[in-house]
């Protein structure tokens, strides 16, 4: 999936929460890839941010006529992050 575009949501449809902090989406693997906020460093890796993947059965990226999606749905979470 290509990058989404500037200010896309990505809404959870089971719980109807928009994902904030996305840096991420793997359409295949069912993966969302979020940043903790307030931004924390990792410890392994002091240059990089600390993350956390939200993983769904179905993730249905919309178009509507646009080369990069404008809304992102998901389906079936099966995890929640951890704080």
């Amino acid at each position: 999936m290509p990058l989404p575009a500037p200010r896309t949501d990505i809404i959870c449809m089971d719980t109807g929460e928009r994902l904030r902090h996305v840096t991420s989406i793997d359409v295949e693997r069912g993966e969302v890839v979020c940043q903790h906020w307030p931004l924390r460093f990792s410890l392994k890796e002091p240059d990089t941010l600390d993350t956390f993947v939200v993983r769904f059965r179905a993730i249905h990226p919309i178009y509507a006529g646009a080369l990069r999606p404008y809304l992102v749905h998901c389906y079936g979470r099966q995890d929640a992050p951890a704080s």
